[in-house]
């Protein structure tokens, strides 16, 4: 499974259980670098992608990989323009539901934070998209210059009594919030789970679930679902005359 992030291309290898991922800059990607991840022509790949540029090197360079759009996903998509739906929503969304059932609200904390909700029918009903807790941080160190540095670390206290501990209080503890109550408008008592880069630190903070490699695992559903179907039916057809 490949998933091509906004900052980060993950390849991850399922076998026997385990899991095994290789990381690299997606910049490093779509400039044609692809040693890094350790691609297989001869293998079976589900690529997850939100970048289109890395598409077209990943397509050279993995002849039977298969694209994971919400066209082609295996489940109900009640989104208006399904065909702007992030890749990573879809597959965030088949794995959720696979792992921990319906309703479910994913929140996905990387460049962007982005909420998906299940919906109890077990479609996918819409969300949310935001910055990401690393893009407002970078904003604010960007555009505010004269704002002391700070630590990016969880306030104990929901009252800052000084400048870095408020930035802190803004940032850490008022993204906690933006999730907590998008997921409780889109579906009170849904259960919650956390992926990205930025779940670690937020999944705890928020009551959610965490998985770290939620959309890696959509990708598997997906293959599961729809490739080796296909190739067990193709099969079968060749071995029956059917």
């Amino acid at each position: 499974m490949i998933v091509v992030g906004n900052t980060h291309a993950a390849r991850t290898v399922f076998a026997g259980g385990s899991e095994a991922t290789t990381r690299q800059p997606t910049a490093d990607l779509c400039a044609g670098d692809v040693a890094a991840l350790d691609l297989r022509p001869d293998l079976d790949t589900v690529v997850v992608s939100v970048v289109p540029p890395a598409d077209r090197i990943l397509a050279a360079a993995c002849p039977r990989a298969g694209f994971l759009t919400a066209e082609e996903a295996p489940l109900p998509i009640r989104y208006e323009t399904p065909e702007s739906l992030g890749a990573d929503r879809v597959a965030n969304a088949l794995a959720a539901l696979a792992l921990y059932g319906a309703p479910v609200v994913i929140a996905d904390c990387g460049t962007a934070t982005t909420l998906t909700l299940v919906d109890a029918s077990g479609a996918l009903a819409g969300g949310a998209i935001a910055p990401g807790l690393g893009t407002c941080i970078a904003a604010v160190r960007t555009h505010t210059p004269h704002l002391p540095e700070f630590p990016v670390a969880w306030p104990e206290s929901p009252l800052g009594r000084t400048t870095v501990e408020s930035l802190q209080v803004g940032l850490l503890r008022g993204h906690a919030a933006l999730i907590r109550e998008l997921a409780a408008g889109m579906a009170p008592g849904a259960r919650l789970v956390l992926t990205g880069g930025w779940s670690p630190l937020l999944a705890e903070r928020v009551g959610a679930v965490r998985h770290g490699n939620l959309t890696a695992w959509g990708g598997k559903v997906y293959w599961e679902s729809c490739i080796r179907r296909n190739e067990r039916e193709i099969d079968d057809t060749d071995t029956y005359g059917g």
